[in-house]
């Protein structure tokens, strides 16, 4: 598994062996990560699907 810089993932996430989670990546709380996840993808669900881009306007209250 490689994490890139600035990535987040959220409590109690699985991610499955040999993939890359891209930087400033955030992988949802539960998830679960069957494929390489890109750099600034909001990542959800099992299995965890990109559904959303983390850019300038994303709002990080929504993960506290």
């Amino acid at each position: 598994m490689t994490v890139e810089r600035a990535a987040f993932i959220g409590t109690g996430a699985i991610i499955l062996p040999r993939l890359s989670i891209g930087a400033s990546a955030v992988i949802g709380a539960g998830a679960v990560v069957t494929r390489p996840i890109p750099a600034g993808a909001l990542a959800l669900g099992v299995p965890a699907r990109v559904v959303g881009q983390v850019d300038e306007t994303f709002n990080w209250n929504r993960l506290l």
